[in-house]
């Protein structure tokens, strides 16, 4: 009875390990890039142009290449590459890079910030009756949207590399 408790251990442990790889390789990327769309945010908002719904659009641009260098390094680095873990360390990328700007949004707003928050509420639909938490609800469900987009645009340049490892 021991041997089989061992392997099965052992199994769930390689398990556990490789699903935290990629978790690990991206780290770096994903926060890098968070901490630069933050930054992004407070220059648009101390020089008056966070009412521009259209320079929003650089957030993308800004993640791209951390996205780019994510999956990258995923591919370069990881033990079981595949195509499908390549795309999921491109989406945990942008998400964790996402989630911060989110969490950031949310103590912004409710805490430094009631005139902006004012004006997010104003200016938005009356259905949605945003707060600070709605705020970052819907930072977290655009980062979704536009890391499936990106990854899969960026996974297309990777997958003869993927191939060849397999």
């Amino acid at each position: 009875m021991k041997p089989l408790s061992t392997s099965v251990n052992n199994e769930t442990t390689e398990t556990q390990f490789r699903s935290s790889e990629i978790g690990r390789i991206v780290l770096p990327y994903a926060f890098v890039g968070g901490i630069l769309i933050i930054l992004y945010f407070l220059l648009m908002r101390f020089t008056g142009y966070y009412q521009n719904t259209g320079l929003r659009s650089i957030n993308y641009l800004i993640l791209i290449p951390f996205t780019y260098f994510s999956i990258k390094a995923y591919i370069s680095r990881a033990h079981g590459r595949s195509y499908l873990k390549g795309f999921l360390a491109g989406i945990i990328s942008y998400l964790i890079s996402y989630s911060l700007l989110s969490l950031f949004m949310m103590l912004y707003l409710a805490f430094a910030d009631h005139q902006l928050m004012t004006y997010i509420y104003n200016s938005a639909y009356p259905e949605l009756q945003l707060t600070p938490v709605g705020v970052g609800l819907l930072l977290i469900g655009e980062g979704i949207i536009a890391g499936l987009i990106t990854s899969f645009l960026i996974m297309q340049n990777f997958k003869d590399d993927i191939r060849k490892a397999a």
